[in-house]
């Protein structure tokens, strides 16, 4: 008897929603109709443009919003992540609960830093 109809595995990603004027854009560097990767410091230069503005925040990342979609459609799903011990890990955390998807949060301590950020890590060495 399977106790899940999804298992999915991925990065607990946050999506933050802004609207934001022409003006704006221009003024900040972001062109439209365009989905683009950027680092810390770019993501801390755009987030200080957005201050005092509204945002609307969704859990994301594609695993994560799959296992939502199953579950929205009456399945059930399973979903396996780390979240850091921070704002955006409990927002995630709750916002997968509340859509009715089970996860191992509640069993794994989370880790310092930052959800949603991959952490630096040092180069491993490979011997060939």
């Amino acid at each position: 008897m399977k106790k899940f109809d999804v298992y999915a595995i991925g990065n607990a990603l946050v999506d933050s929603e802004y609207q934001v004027s022409e003006a704006l854009l221009q003024q900040s560097g972001v062109e439209k109709r365009h989905m683009t990767l950027i680092d810390a410091p770019r993501r801390a230069e755009l987030l200080h443009h957005m201050q005092g503005l509204h945002s609307r925040r969704t859990g994301g990342g594609s695993a994560g919003n799959t296992a939502v979609a199953v579950a929205q459609f009456g399945g059930k799903a399973f979903y396996s992540c780390r979240v850091a011990d921070d704002e955006l890990g409990a927002f995630y955390t709750q916002d997968l609960a509340s859509h009715g998807v089970a996860t191992n949060l509640s069993h794994m301590a989370a880790p310092a830093g930052q959800t949603g950020v991959l952490a630096k890590t040092a180069p491993k060495r490979v011997t060939v």
